[in-house]
């Protein structure tokens, strides 16, 4: 493979392969993106630029699935301030649980959820952040949880209750979400974890896609990888590689092992590589800012509305 070119990112973004990423992507409804690199490369700071591209240029309906990482929260409030984007927190307050912002630059609503599926239906245009990890001690709760949100959503958008469409939905850590059954914590944690799956695939024909996160594509349930349009690829980790990238990504191999943390390629529908190795730009958290997950964090023991079958 002939060497790839180093990019700035907004030098990128006027490049030919950039416009029409722009243009399949950040404006088109209901397209997936899998973003893979290891720990400390810069992931969640992509998946946030990519974000506020999506508010800024097309998609104006934003659903971020805060993955417990405070620092995501605070650098989204950065987005919004430059976009001018409405900003919204949506928790489990039905379950005893609340969010709390100090030292915002931006204004916030906060919405108690009380009924896990009818999670989207309380979000509008914007940046909708959903902190429900922060509160979940297990995984398989999570998911749950996780998963009669989705149904719901499923739902209302066939019934035109939700008018979020065009909606990019962002998840972090997705290997917790739809785990591969090697490293799936209980079946149950697969089985809902294989619902949700379906329900992404379902959601594209309704112009609701997904930017997921992962330190591995092998980590991610099978029946989920092939949904992806686009994947954006940070730095492998060290071993063997084919475990972190699997056989779709597997010629990129040497490439990845030699990305800096900032640096990640873009590989476009039916494999294509534009050679272009792209530097993202690290965005500031607001100055004094802090977020606190107030109330009790719930385990597989503690019954709660998620184990509702109703949505």
């Amino acid at each position: 493979m002939e060497e790839a070119a180093q990019v700035e990112q907004a030098q990128w973004n006027e490049t030919t392969w950039g416009k029409y990423f722009h243009k399949d992507f950040i404006r088109r409804p209901g397209a997936h993106l899998l973003g893979i690199s290891k720990t400390n490369t810069g992931k969640t700071m992509r998946a946030i630029i990519l974000a506020g591209h999506c508010i800024k240029e097309g998609k104006k309906n934003i659903a971020w699935f805060d993955s417990s990482k405070s620092d995501e929260v605070l650098y989204l409030l950065t987005v919004a301030q430059k976009t001018g984007a409405p900003v919204r927190i949506l928790y489990p307050g039905a379950l005893g649980c609340s969010v709390k912002v100090e030292g915002s630059p931006v204004p916030i609503e906060y919405i108690s959820i009380e009924r896990p599926g009818e999670m989207f239906r309380l979000m509008g245009p914007g940046i909708n952040i959903a902190s429900i990890r922060p509160f979940f001690t297990e995984l398989t709760p999570y998911v749950k949880y996780l998963s009669r949100a989705m149904n719901g959503l499923i739902n209302d958008a066939y019934r035109r209750k939700i008018n979020l469409q065009p909606l990019q939905i962002f998840m972090d850590e997705f290997q917790t979400i739809c785990p591969a059954k090697r490293i799936h914590e209980t079946s149950r944690q697969q089985e809902l974890g294989a619902r949700i799956a379906m329900a992404i695939y379902t959601l594209r024909s309704e112009g609701i896609g997904l930017a997921a996160f992962s330190q591995s594509y092998r980590n991610i349930a099978p029946s989920v990888r092939p949904q992806f349009d686009y994947y954006m690829a940070g730095r492998a980790p060290d071993g063997d590689p084919r475990d972190y990238i699997g056989k779709i990504l597997f010629d990129y191999t040497h490439l990845l092992a030699k990305l800096k943390p900032s640096q990640c390629i873009i590989i476009f529908p039916n494999g294509m590589f534009p050679r272009e190795i792209i530097s993202f730009p690290l965005p500031a958290k607001p100055p004094g800012a802090t977020v606190t997950y107030e109330g009790y964090q719930i385990s597989s023991r503690v019954r709660d509305d998620s184990d509702d079958e109703r949505t």
